[in-house]
């Protein structure tokens, strides 16, 4: 059974914003999440056919339910107090903007992470944003058969070479911005994944939640592949954790979109450039 429904631009942000940020979150965060929510929302309708957004983390998580009474009304304050307003390209484009649970002290190159700067954001250094840090380990087995089912969807050439078993002496990581891998490649040169389709393949095949970014280190330890790393997410756009210390400082919408942004932020030109937000 699929579902799908249809929803004013303004419900879905609020909607959304409820959905992927905590309560508590400072208002000036919410505003600038709702920004990047609404930015998404109207750049980025082609992820589906029929131009509609999907309700899970593919697109912006949408949750019907479970949201504090308190934290949904912030959330419609926030969509309200920024109505209208998106990050927009040089291009004059509207960015298709991204955001993320913590940086860790720095935030990813689109360009390295996505091949993409259709995002809008930037590198930038966030020293609010310094930990926590995680580990992991994963099996060599295992890990190899991550990398060759990520490899499957884009070349599939390189998945068909890749070894039963990676250790961490197998492969290269290429460092990007900020500490973040922009590429892994196998140390004989025979295939190679994005620094982030590589901690997305690890992550699903350990458990979801355990491997939680692409700013990381690999070393292997008692016949295993050990894992450290800081920061929650891909990296690229606003960073959550920093995002709500920025405001509880004192900064404003407008501030805290500039450190993660290139992108400035302006409004939708016309009416129908809003068609209603679609999701299934």
């Amino acid at each position: 059974l699929r579902i799908r429904a249809e929803m004013d631009l303004e419900r879905y942000v609020a909607a959304v914003v409820a959905s992927e940020t905590a309560q508590g979150t400072p208002p000036a965060a919410l505003e600038a999440q709702a920004v990047v929510v609404r930015s998404y929302g109207v750049a980025a309708r082609d992820r589906h056919a029929g131009g509609a957004l999907c309700d899970l983390a593919h697109c912006q998580i949408l949750r019907g339910s479970g949201i504090g009474r308190r934290h949904r009304a912030a959330a419609e304050r926030a969509a309200r107090a920024t109505a209208g307003e998106v990050l927009v390209l040089p291009s004059g484009d509207v960015a298709e903007a991204t955001f993320h649970a913590a940086c860790g002290g720095h935030t990813a190159d689109p360009r390295e992470a996505f091949g993409s700067a259709t995002s809008g954001a930037i590198a930038a250094l966030d020293t609010g944003c310094a930990g926590p840090e995680w580990r992991a380990e994963i099996e060599p087995a295992l890990l190899a058969a991550a990398v060759k089912g990520a490899l499957a969807r884009t070349d599939p050439g390189g998945a068909s070479r890749v070894a039963p078993r990676l250790h961490a002496t197998d492969l290269v990581l290429a460092p990007g911005a900020g500490g973040w891998i922009a590429r892994v490649a196998a140390a004989n040169g025979e295939w190679r994944l994005s620094g982030d389709a590589f901690a997305r393949a690890l992550d699903a095949a350990v458990s979801r939640g355990k491997i939680r970014s692409s700013r990381l280190t690999l070393s292997d330890r008692g016949g295993r592949v050990a894992l450290r790393g800081s920061g929650h997410g891909h990296g690229v756009g606003l960073c959550q954790a920093g995002a709500a210390r920025r405001a509880a400082a004192g900064e404003d919408r407008r501030a805290i979109l500039g450190r993660y942004f290139g992108a400035r932020l302006g409004a939708i030109r016309r009416e129908r450039e809003v068609p209603r937000a679609r999701g299934e």
